[in-house]
């Protein structure tokens, strides 16, 4: 209960904040690349660090906003291996940039489930980049998907340094991070949109061995 009335606080702030940031921030953004295209070379790179910083500050109310509870999305039939392979080039993306090994494994003739595909391949970029992340520049991630007698489960896995045993109760908590640059924004993201999608999302870690997301739906939900 109490985790749940610091969500509806977040939920309630975010639902506050949204136009009296995003708004002005949109306009500076958008003056600010206008007056690009005429910056003298001489701060052409303070000027990219400053519209650097705004893309930033617009990712994080991105996030901030993702958590609010109100927030409507409108589920459809989806394939859920269909949105995973929508979403992989990308991912293949970040992990060769590491040199990271992706390994898909998909069951083959999932049933539809009732799903937001936009919200998905945000789940799976939140888990898989926070995989990537704990690898450093080795290591092996793993997405999968697996059908069972009465659930679809979609997997994340990583082979980096693992969470604290301490931690792995906190880890969905808005604002909790081990990051030095983090938010702790990213996983309670992730907490809200497999709300929204009638999922179960459940954690396994080790200390140096990695460690496994997994996001479970129900079959009631499947068409």
């Amino acid at each position: 209960m109490t985790n749940l009335d610091r969500l509806n606080l977040v939920s309630e702030m975010a639902a506050g904040v949204a136009h009296e940031i995003r708004n002005p921030m949109t306009v500076i953004k958008g003056y600010l690349q206008f007056l690009g295209k005429s910056v003298p070379d001489s701060i052409r790179e303070q000027f990219c660090i400053v519209l650097s910083e705004l893309g930033r500050i617009e990712s994080l109310i991105t996030d901030f906003l993702s958590l609010a509870g109100n927030k409507i999305v409108e589920n459809k039939e989806q394939n859920l291996n269909a949105i995973i392979e929508g979403i992989i080039p990308l991912i293949m993306a970040d992990a060769t940039e590491r040199g990271i090994e992706l390994r898909i494994n998909l069951a083959e003739e999932l049933p539809c489930l009732m799903l937001n595909a936009k919200e998905i391949k945000q789940l799976l970029l939140n888990l898989t980049r926070n995989g990537i992340e704990a690898m450093g520049q080795r290591g092996t991630l793993i997405i999968e998907s697996i059908i069972e007698s009465d659930t679809i489960s979609l997997c994340v896995e990583d082979s980096g340094c693992g969470i604290r045993k301490e931690n792995q109760e906190k880890i969905f908590d808005p604002f909790f991070t081990t990051k030095d640059d983090g938010t702790g924004l990213g996983l309670s993201v992730c907490a809200g949109i497999v709300r929204r999608n009638n999922g179960v999302i459940k954690v396994q870690s080790k200390q140096g061995r990695g460690t496994r997301f997994t996001i479970t739906f129900n079959a009631v939900c499947v068409k």
